[in-house]
């Protein structure tokens, strides 16, 4: 599975054109022309669902969720990404919102990872995952993936890690390599 956010009417095309007939191009329901794209092997996962959430009624932005079944365990992923709006100033609600929809569809039986741009450091989005999840109730289920390198340089020249991965594994314990 590859996420890709930000994606120019270019890419669309280039990946139409060229990937193999068995890799499926999926954008947010409603909306084919969107820049956020998941793209998975047909040959490895089953779909079983897509949905998005605006972050509000006037914008096209999304909160985009695939779930998708691997054919070879019979193991549910769901994968939500999004570019949080409002940059790494302005973000602040859209983190909220974002944290608020992963702990909504959050399920304890399945792998659920988060990804993207975040616009934000991984502190600041732990703590709104801790608050969404107190809001309902529980503890906060998802753990950090460090990234070693910076994921983003803004226009003073300064690295920065906005864009981040979570997950939440019912059978393992998660651990990152580079």
């Amino acid at each position: 599975l590859i996420g890709l956010e930000e994606a120019h009417p270019d890419v669309h095309k280039y990946l139409k054109k060229n990937l193999p007939s068995n890799w499926v191009i999926a954008t947010p329901p409603n909306q084919p022309n969107s820049q956020d794209i998941f793209l998975y092997d047909s040959n490895v996962f089953e779909h079983i669902a897509i949905e998005a959430v605006k972050y509000s009624p006037k914008f096209p932005k999304t909160i985009f969720t695939i779930t998708l079944r691997e054919k070879a365990s019979d193991k549910v992923f769901r994968f939500l990404q999004s570019h949080i709006p409002g940059g790494p100033i302005n973000s602040e609600e859209g983190c909220a919102k974002f944290s608020e929809e992963a702990l909504k569809q959050y399920d304890p039986n399945l792998t659920l990872v988060l990804m993207g741009d975040m616009n934000q450091s991984p502190d600041v989005i732990q703590k709104a995952l801790t608050k969404a999840a107190e809001i309902n109730g529980f503890s906060q289920p998802f753990t950090y993936l460090p990234i070693i390198h910076a994921s983003h340089m803004n226009t003073k020249l300064e690295a920065s890690w906005i864009d981040n991965f979570f997950i939440y594994s019912p059978d393992t314990h998660i651990q990152a390599s580079n």
